[in-house]
């Protein structure tokens, strides 16, 4: 059984630009957020942070800490942050038990967790929301109604063909199927209230970014 392995994609931050639509929008509006929520002298903490792009774009208030954490060892990694291979959820428990964290982001990683594991770090989530951080969440989902899921889909579909062939299409398809878990967004907002309160941000397609406070 074959499964998606991100560290095997050239240029990894490149290929999800063209994966995901308008991701450079949604970008733009989470390094807004956290550049505004962050604070002097506390942590971002940027869960399932691949090759730390993101994190490395924000913005470095006095004696702010930017750590990046991922179950993987991403060679290219930006030399400014602090890299830590773990799970999100020991990550999490761990620098909430001793540090002051003020931003959490988790961009397209709780999709990939299984149930327990996603469970508990939602929990880690709601703890850092309850010290007076804010989480930036960003999954993709299904929709709840079946018809407007199949059109989002197929709309989906005609967007990716600009980047990639069908069969490269198909096979990742293929490959996401045995690791990614999308719920609906009925569902995520359920999630997501047992957190703090959600806003949402950024939409495009099947995929939405959200605030909790």
């Amino acid at each position: 059984m074959s499964t998606f392995d991100f560290t095997k994609i050239k240029d990894f931050d490149k290929h999800i630009e063209m994966s995901i639509p308008n991701y450079d929008g949604l970008a733009n509006v989470f390094r807004q957020l956290a550049n505004h929520y962050s604070d002097p002298s506390t942590l971002v903490l940027d869960i399932g942070c691949s090759t730390g792009k993101f994190l490395g774009s924000l913005e470095r208030k006095d004696d702010m800490g930017l750590v990046g954490i991922d179950i993987v060892d991403i060679v290219d990694i930006n030399n400014h942050i602090l890299y830590e291979e773990n799970e999100a959820r020991d990550a999490l428990e761990d620098h909430l038990d001793v540090d002051i964290v003020s931003v959490v982001i988790s961009m397209f990683t709780l999709q990939f967790m299984s149930r327990n594991e996603r469970k508990d770090t939602l929990e880690q989530m709601r703890k850092a929301v309850a010290n007076g951080a804010v989480v930036l969440v960003a999954e993709k989902i299904c929709m709840d109604d079946a018809t407007l899921q199949t059109e989002m889909l197929q709309m989906h579909m005609e967007e990716k063909r600009k980047n990639f062939t069908d069969k490269q299409i198909l096979d990742k398809n293929a490959e996401l199927s045995n690791s990614m878990r999308c719920v609906t967004e009925a569902q995520l907002l359920q999630e997501l209230y047992k957190i703090g309160l959600p806003t949402r941000v950024w939409q495009s397609y099947n995929f939405v970014g959200y605030i909790i406070k």
